[in-house]
């Protein structure tokens, strides 16, 4: 029995253009957020554009015990 096909992969995010990079570090620490969790939600809105997601390594197989 073959095991089922893995699902394939998402593609990873475009890069942001450098109008909206721009916008979001400039409107970082602006408006009512003086909630520390809101503030860390924007900066991670921000970090998200400047860092966009790297593709992930497929996970190694588990060989167990047995000596390769």
């Amino acid at each position: 029995m073959s095991p089922p096909p893995k699902p394939p992969r998402p593609a990873p995010d475009p890069p942001a253009g450098p109008e909206l990079r721009r916008e979001l570090v400039e409107s970082y620490g602006e408006g009512p957020a003086t909630d520390p969790f809101e503030r860390w939600l924007a900066l991670m809105e921000v970090v998200e554009v400047l860092c966009p997601r790297w593709p992930t390594r497929e996970p190694r197989p588990h060989y167990g015990n047995m000596k390769l």
